[in-house]
């Protein structure tokens, strides 16, 4: 979503308060993580100097079996080139701010997950004119990786119940982005990742039951952006939010303000609107490590 357009959304909103507020909840100090190590497999190495060490990343990932890790060391970086993992493997590079895949504006996509059950950690992902990553399997876990300069979106979800932790995500238009396409969607855990200097850091459109707690947020023109409709979902989707870093010390809750189509005017094509405001009733009184 453009940015113009939401903020002028957003201006319409405070203009129909008179229609109503609606509140989300937010979570305890527990996030589900239903996640499961992958069995142990090979390990098949991409650059360095070992005999039998692959050139290219896409090579070993097509080669590798399910449970199987490809590790990428840094001293072959950057890897020009777009990834699209099918299978269920890891995908582990040597150091988050050294082992570079960069596609120079030469592709939509740098990385694509297609399958369930990816790890992909210890990446710089950047300059795809798009998507730094899509991740279109379900229970995938993104972690420790720097996602930035990416056109579009640094993550796009088309998929539910993954994991995405102690990544930096900055300098593109959205941080995280997802709008439901499928009834499996949702149910993301969002924990201890760094969304700074992007138009939106996360943003939902019909996607609910997910969970945002710990991640800090400096210098976006909008911190968290939901969209719902009623026409779709009744009563409104439920996200979460629990103890975030707000760019600075909080000791009240912090509010989010998003919108909510409720209706509309016959024979106009004019929607009616209404707030939906979600809290985060603890906000962080400091900044997250980026580091467990």
């Amino acid at each position: 979503m453009k940015e113009g357009m939401v903020l002028k959304a957003l201006t319409v909103a405070v203009i129909l308060l008179f229609v109503g507020v609606g509140v989300q909840p937010v979570i305890a100090d527990i996030v589900k993580e239903p996640f499961k190590p992958l069995p142990n497999g090979n390990t098949l190495y991409v650059g360095g100097t070992g005999e039998g060490n692959y050139t290219n990343i896409q090579d070993a990932i097509d080669d590798a079996s399910d449970g199987d890790t490809v590790f990428v060391y840094d001293d072959s970086s950057p890897y020009y080139e777009s990834i699209k993992v099918n299978k269920l493997i890891t995908l582990m590079g040597e150091d988050k701010d050294t082992t570079n895949i960069d596609i120079r504006n030469a592709g939509e996509t740098a990385v694509k997950l297609n399958s369930k059950d990816i790890i992909i950690t210890g990446f710089t992902i950047q300059n795809a004119r798009n998507n730094g990553i899509i991740v279109n399997g379900n229970n995938c876990i993104i972690t420790h990786n720097n996602i930035i300069f990416n056109g579009e979106n640094g993550i796009r979800l088309n998929s539910g119940n993954n994991l995405i932790t102690f990544n930096v995500i900055r300098n593109q238009n959205t941080g995280i982005y997802s709008e439901i396409w499928a009834e499996s969607m949702g149910s993301n855990t969002i924990k201890r990742n760094t969304f700074s200097d992007l138009n939106v850091g996360i943003e939902f459109y019909l996607i609910g039951d997910n969970y945002i707690e710990q991640n800090n947020f400096f210098n976006n023109k909008i911190n968290i952006y939901v969209h719902n409709e009623r026409f779709y979902w009744e009563p409104p989707l439920k996200n979460y939010l629990y103890n975030n870093y707000w760019g600075r010390a909080r000791i009240l809750p912090k509010l989010i303000i998003s919108l909510e189509i409720i209706g509309f005017i016959p024979g106009v094509p004019l929607f009616i609107w209404k707030p939906l405001i979600y809290v985060d009733r603890r906000p962080a009184l400091k900044s997250f490590s980026m580091e467990e």
